[in-house]
C-alpha cells in the first residue's frame, strides 16, 4: 500500500513538471533569457526600438531566418517586463528596409531606410503589408547617403521632425558625421546642420540633469554606445563635452531611446541588442538588453548619462535575500552567498573597501568550475569581467554594484549607473551557485539585497 502510494505522488509531481513544461515550453529553453526578449525563432538582425503610448509598448526588431530572408516582428508590454512572444506579429520585409527606422505619425506606422541606389526611402504598413511610399522624398542631401540606419525623432519646440543620417564624402569616401535635416510633413526635408564624431547609427535625444529638472542636455550617440552631450536648437546641435561612452560590456550595440509617461512620470528608456551572444542548439539566435532608466550627473568635473535598470524589475520579485553590516576576511569559509542558487538574479549591494586589495563576486559557478569572475582591484581602481575593465572610483570608500543575472547575460551597474557593463556569457545550466570574496584584507558590506526572478513565460 505504501509503494502503491509513493508511486502515485511520483507519478502526480512527475506529470505536473510536464504540464509546466508543456505550459511554459520556452522556460525549459535552457539558454533562453528569461526576462531579457529573444526572438521566438530565427536570428535577431536589427533592433529597430520602442514606441511607447500611454501605457502600452510596441518593440519592433527584423529577425533572419534560415532561408536568408527577412521578417519585420513586434513584440507588445504593458509592463516592459512581460513581452508577449508568442503573440508576435510576423511580416516578410523587402531586404532594402531590414536597416530602416520606425516612425508613428497620425496613426500610421511607417519605416523610412536607405535604399541600394542608396536613397533614403519610406514605406507604410498596411494591412500587414509594408507598401512603398508613393510621394518621393524631397531631400536635398549634404553629401553622399551610406547604407546606415537613419533616425527620426519630433522635436516638441520647433513643432517639427528631425532626420539624422550619417554620410560619406562623394570624392574621398570619408565619413562626414552625423547630418540634421528638418521636415514638417516627413516628406519634405531640409538640410540644417552637421556634427563630426559620431559616424554610425545615430540616436538622439534630451535629458534632465539629476537635481535639476529644469536644465536639460541633448544626447548624441551612436552603435558603439559613443556619445556628445550638447545644447540643440531645433536646427544645430552643439557638443559641449569630449566623446564619452554609455557602456564598457563586450555585447553593447546599436542603443534606442524611446519616452515613457506614466504614473512614475515621464522617463527615458533605452535598450540595445546584446550583439555577438551564442545560444547553443537553440532555434533563435539574439537578445536584448534590460530596459534602463537615463539621467544626467555631475560625476567630478563633468556631466555624463547613467543608466539604471528601469523600476519595472522589482515586478519580477521572487524570493529575496538580505544582508547587513556583515565583516569578510578573505578565506573560502567566509563566503556568505553558499545558500544562494539560481540563474536569474537581481543583486544591489554597497561594500566598504576597508583593508582588502581586491574583491569580488563568482556568479553561476559549480562545483568544479569557477563561474564568472567579477573583480574590483583597489590598486587600480577598476571593475573587471567577462575580458572587459572599466575605471571605477569609490565614493567615500564605498563601491555600489547592482547586477541583472539571467540565464545567458550579465548586466553591471556601479555607482548608481555611472559605469555599466552589458556582457553575454554561456554557463552550463548546472552551474547556479555564487560566491563573494574578498582579497588582502577584509571587506565590509554595508548592505547587500538578492532577488531571485520570475521568469516573463508565466
Amino acid at each position: 500500500m505504501i509503494k502503491r502510494y509513493a508511486y502515485f505522488i511520483l507519478l502526480l509531481f512527475t506529470t505536473q513538471l510536464q504540464l509546466n513544461a508543456k505550459d511554459n515550453p520556452r522556460k525549459t529553453e535552457v539558454f533562453r533569457p528569461q526576462y531579457h526578449v529573444s526572438p521566438s525563432t530565427a536570428e535577431l538582425y536589427q533592433f529597430q526600438g520602442v514606441i511607447s503610448n500611454s501605457g502600452n509598448h510596441t518593440l519592433y526588431y527584423v529577425a533572419k531566418t534560415n532561408n536568408d530572408s527577412y521578417q519585420f516582428r513586434s513584440l507588445r508590454s504593458t509592463n516592459l517586463l512581460n513581452w508577449d512572444i508568442d503573440k508576435e506579429q510576423i511580416i516578410d520585409v523587402p531586404e532594402a528596409m531590414k536597416t530602416g527606422t520606425i516612425v508613428r505619425s497620425d496613426n500610421e506606422l511607417l519605416s523610412f531606410f536607405v535604399s541600394s541606389d542608396l536613397e533614403l526611402k519610406y514605406a507604410k504598413l498596411s494591412d500587414n503589408k509594408w507598401i512603398e511610399g508613393k510621394q518621393k522624398l524631397n531631400i536635398h542631401l549634404n553629401s553622399q547617403l551610406i547604407p546606415h540606419t537613419p533616425r527620426i525623432i519630433w522635436h516638441e519646440n520647433s513643432q517639427k521632425w528631425i532626420l539624422l543620417t550619417i554620410e560619406k564624402d562623394k570624392e574621398n569616401s570619408t565619413i562626414n558625421g552625423v547630418s540634421f535635416y528638418t521636415s514638417s510633413d516627413l516628406i519634405n526635408w531640409d538640410f540644417s546642420s552637421q556634427v563630426i564624431g559620431i559616424d554610425s547609427n545615430p540616436d538622439f535625444f534630451e535629458l534632465p540633469i539629476k537635481n535639476q529638472p529644469s536644465t536639460k542636455k541633448w544626447v548624441l550617440s551612436d552603435d558603439h554606445g559613443n556619445y556628445m552631450l550638447g545644447e540643440f536648437n531645433g536646427q544645430m546641435f552643439k557638443p559641449q563635452s569630449k566623446i564619452l561612452k554609455l557602456d564598457g560590456g563586450k555585447n553593447f550595440y546599436s542603443p534606442k531611446t524611446f519616452k515613457v509617461d506614466d504614473s512614475n512620470g515621464s522617463r527615458v528608456i533605452q535598450m540595445a541588442w546584446m550583439k555577438g551572444a551564442e545560444f547553443p542548439g537553440m532555434n533563435f539566435n539574439g537578445q536584448l538588453t534590460f530596459p534602463v532608466e537615463l539621467s544626467i550627473q555631475r560625476i567630478g568635473d563633468q556631466y555624463q548619462v547613467c543608466r539604471i535598470p528601469a523600476h519595472e524589475i522589482t515586478n519580477a520579485y521572487k524570493k529575496k535575500s538580505y544582508w547587513k553590516n556583515k565583516n569578510l576576511l578573505p578565506g573560502v569559509n567566509q563566503n556568505i552567498l553558499k545558500s544562494l542558487t539560481g540563474d536569474c538574479l537581481h543583486i544591489q549591494g554597497t561594500f566598504d573597501l576597508n583593508s582588502c586589495n581586491n574583491f569580488g563576486l563568482l556568479l553561476r559557478k559549480g562545483k568544479q568550475t569557477q563561474g564568472v569572475e567579477l573583480v574590483y582591484s583597489v590598486d587600480t581602481q577598476t571593475l573587471s569581467c567577462l575580458g572587459k575593465t572599466i575605471k571605477l572610483k569609490p565614493v567615500n570608500g564605498k563601491i555600489k554594484l547592482e547586477i541583472l543575472v539571467d540565464r545567458t547575460s550579465l548586466e553591471l551597474f556601479a555607482n548608481g549607473g555611472q559605469k555599466v557593463m552589458s556582457s553575454c556569457y554561456t554557463a552550463d545550466p548546472k552551474e547556479n551557485r555564487y560566491n563573494l570574496f574578498t582579497i588582502g584584507g577584509e571587506l565590509t558590506v554595508e548592505e547587500l539585497t538578492i532577488h531571485t526572478l520570475n521568469s516573463m513565460y508565466q
